[in-house]
C-alpha cells in the first residue's frame, strides 16, 4: 500500500453539490464539435480514452444532463482515496471538483470530461492491482500483475450503476482488509503521540538498556 501525504481534499457536501450541477450540452452543431474536438485533443497522447470515444461517437460519461449520479458517486469515491493510502494526486477530488465548477464552455467541458475518465481509470487500477509495478522498484520481482481492461472498467461504469461498479472495484479480500486496519492502528498511534522519544540513526533509546556507549547525547 502507497502511503502519500495527507492533503486537504473538499467537504462532502461541496463535492456533492459540484456533481450536481448539470452540465447542459447546447443543440447547436458548432457547439457539440467544439466538445468533441477539445476531448480528442485532451485525450490524444491516451490510446484507451481515445478509443473509447471514438466508440461511443464522444458521448459524455461524467459531464452530461444524465449523469449525475455517475460523476457524485465517482467524486465521493475518490475522496475516499487516502483511506486505502493511494496516491491522491493522481485523482485529485479537489481539483476535479474545481475543473467542473469553472468550466463554462463546451471546450471546458470537453478538457473536463477527459480528467474525470483519466481519473477513474486511475483510481480502478491502482486500487485492484497497486499503485506500484513492483519490477520498477526491484527487477528481482517477477510477479505479473493482473489489470482489468480498461475498455472494460469503461464499459462496465457507463452502463451499469454507479454505486454498484464503483463497489465491485473495492478489494474484499481478508489480506486486505487487515492491512486497512492495521494502517488506520498506525494513524491512531502517530497522532496521539508515537511511541515515545525519537532516536536518531546511530543512537539508542534510554528506554531499552544499553552500554553507554551506544547512546547519544540529546540536545
Amino acid at each position: 500500500m502507497n502511503r502519500s501525504a495527507p492533503r486537504c481534499l473538499p467537504s462532502f457536501a461541496l463535492i456533492l453539490s459540484i456533481a450536481l450541477v448539470p452540465f447542459v450540452p447546447a443543440p447547436a452543431k458548432a457547439e457539440v464539435s467544439a466538445f468533441a474536438q477539445s476531448l480528442a485533443v485532451a485525450a490524444s497522447d491516451e490510446v484507451e480514452i481515445t478509443a473509447w470515444y471514438a466508440k461511443t461517437g464522444y458521448e459524455p460519461l461524467w459531464t452530461g444532463t444524465d449523469d449525475v449520479a455517475r460523476r457524485q458517486a465517482f467524486l465521493a469515491a475518490i475522496a475516499g482515496a487516502p483511506d486505502h493510502g493511494l496516491p491522491v494526486d493522481r485523482y485529485d477530488a479537489a481539483a476535479l471538483s474545481a475543473a467542473l465548477q469553472a468550466a463554462s464552455s463546451e471546450g471546458d467541458r470537453g478538457r473536463v470530461e477527459v480528467e474525470l475518465t483519466r481519473a477513474y481509470l486511475a483510481w480502478a487500477r491502482d486500487l485492484t492491482s497497486g499503485a506500484i509495478d513492483p519490477a520498477k522498484v526491484d527487477a528481482g520481482i517477477l510477479r505479473e500483475i493482473d489489470r482489468i481492461d480498461p475498455q472494460t472498467l469503461l464499459t462496465r461504469i457507463a452502463s451499469g450503476k454507479p454505486d454498484a461498479v464503483l463497489q465491485w472495484l473495492m478489494p474484499k479480500s481478508a489480506a486486505y482488509l487487515n492491512l486497512m486496519k492495521a494502517k488506520i492502528g498506525l494513524e491512531a498511534q502517530i497522532a496521539t503521540g508515537g511511541w515515545g522519544e525519537t532516536v536518531r540513526p546511530g543512537c539508542w533509546s534510554r528506554a531499552i538498556p544499553a552500554p553507554p556507549s551506544w547512546r547519544c547525547a540529546t540536545g
